[in-house]
């Protein structure tokens, strides 16, 4: 089945000359199309479960069954404890986002159009094959359009929510994408990657090109302005006459970077150059961390678990001080933390073998190509190397950022 393919293929290519050459085009590319259907069925539903459209939910002040917390005298928070701060320059930066996600919607609005294009000349061609592939890569490129759209118009956390997606998108399209494109043309030892497609080649590198650049929009577009609070509410006079780092936005920036700066923590880099800077380094130099990280929310909503979560079967309560209601607790407050925690080091764990696969796929090259007719291969399997290797560091990165999210805080 395989020598016939390539018969057939050379046969095409022998007929049709230079002409069919530009309809060459990679395989797999319905097993990309699926892949982006998926993701794309996969963002909506996280979309309606999250229920984006909500805002932020705020620190309740009552709880069924107790007093309010307003009348609690352990109560220390002021409503100024659960804002992460001021933005500044608040017009201005909401201005350049709205270009940044025109401009991505520009891009994909593009892509689609390319999409439909080459859909419409597979139905000319009644290329059934590539009538499936075209499209579910249109619904691909109408779903991230959409977001795009609605998103140029957001601030806040529907801006973030956007953007979060669309940089997941865009990258596992520009992934997938790179994949199937940089893999060679000539076989080793595998069967030729070459397919036949109904539409010009051109069309589909400049749909590829276009998410390249869509996504480093998107992954380098900040999640939300810099911002500001008042150092005096944080800390004491005598520490802030220590301070010699002034600086406007002083609230770190894990709440606002760039979604490449989050996997990055690249917000970390004014902490580490303080060192450089500063004549002394004292805790009111360093960043004021959001408001689910102070001491004073963390410890309303500790209060606030402690009187909503109660162990009950029946009429048997657990014995006060054996620990069962309090792992009870922390089972409601941080499950879906453990949950996710769970499922990225399982993906690690697997992901860790990957890097040692491709280097025996490096070094199996260096072997059996002494005389480099391949060297494609070469570089695909080292790019794969550095990918897989990346790809693990990442994960491991976000697991301990993860664990220390359930030992430095409760959630609500």
């Amino acid at each position: 089945m395989v020598q016939f393919r390539r018969e057939l293929l050379g046969w095409r290519l022998g007929s049709c000359s230079e002409l069919s050459l530009a309809f060459i085009m990679p395989e797999y590319q319905l097993h990309v199309a699926i892949a982006l259907a998926i993701a794309s069925a996969t963002s909506l539903g996280i979309f309606i479960l999250s229920g984006s459209d909500k805002k932020n939910d705020a620190l309740p002040t009552f709880v069924e069954g107790a007093e309010s917390l307003s009348r609690d005298p352990f109560d220390v928070t002021t409503p100024e404890d659960f804002v992460d701060g001021t933005p500044i320059n608040e017009q201005q930066f909401w201005t350049k986002m709205r270009i940044r996600k025109l401009f991505m919607a520009a891009l994909l609005a593009i892509i689609l159009a390319i999409q439909a294009v080459s859909l419409g000349w597979a139905i000319i061609d009644e290329d059934n094959f590539n009538i499936i592939v075209y499209s579910l890569q249109v619904v691909f490129a109408l779903y991230t359009l959409v977001i795009a759209a609605r998103a140029v118009n957001q601030t806040y956390s529907h801006h973030s929510h956007a953007i979060i997606h669309l940089s997941a998108l865009s990258f596992l399209a520009a992934t997938l994408l790179t994949t199937t494109a940089i893999l060679p043309s000539r076989p080793m030892p595998v069967v030729s990657i070459l397919g036949y497609g109904s539409a010009p080649l051109a069309l589909w590198y400049t749909a590829y090109a276009l998410y390249i650049i869509c996504m480093a929009v998107a992954v380098t577009t900040p999640r939300g302005p810099p911002l500001h609070f008042p150092s005096e509410k944080i800390y004491s006079d005598k520490t802030l006459m220590q301070v010699t780092s002034h600086y406007e936005d002083n609230v770190c920036g894990v709440t606002n970077v760039s979604v490449l700066d989050y996997l990055l923590f690249s917000y970390t880099t004014k902490v580490v150059m303080l060192g450089n800077n500063s004549e002394s380094l004292e805790i009111g130099d360093l960043p004021i961390v959001p408001a689910d990280m102070r001491a004073a929310t963390i410890f309303a909503r500790m209060r606030a678990a402690m009187r909503r979560w109660k162990l009950r079967i029946g009429s048997w309560r657990p014995r006060p001080g054996s620990g069962i209601e309090l792992g009870y607790r922390l089972l409601r407050v941080n499950g879906a933390m453990m949950v996710a925690v769970i499922a990225l080091a399982s993906i690690c764990a697997v992901l860790f073998y990957v890097p040692a696969y491709f280097l025996k796929r490096v070094v199996q090259y260096l072997e059996i190509d002494s005389t480099r007719d391949f060297r494609g291969w070469g570089f695909v399997f080292c790019a794969a190397l550095f990918a897989s290797h990346a790809t693990t560091q990442i994960h491991s990165d976000r697991i301990l950022h993860s664990d220390w999210s359930i030992v430095g805080s409760f959630d609500h």
